[in-house]
């Protein structure tokens, strides 16, 4: 997962949704900016797909596993 605070949007590698779509990376933005703040590139997550006519985004989102530190952010 990569995170992009200022366009307020994460890059998720995910598997597949039965029935909705394959497995693939995604573009998803986040809505609650909280969540965000909390998020690092490399996290693995949780979360739901909310999807309506204005487009898809991540609600309740879990940090399952936080990234592993580089030793520049020790």
């Amino acid at each position: 997962m990569s995170v992009d605070r200022a366009r307020g949007v994460v890059v998720v590698s995910h598997g597949a949704i039965a029935g909705v779509m394959q497995a693939m990376t995604m573009t998803y933005a986040v809505r609650e900016r909280p969540v965000l703040l909390s998020l690092s590139p490399g996290d693995e997550i949780t979360a739901d797909v909310v999807v309506d006519d204005s487009g898809a985004w991540l609600e309740k989102i879990v940090v399952v596993k936080k990234a592993d530190a580089s030793p520049g952010q020790r």
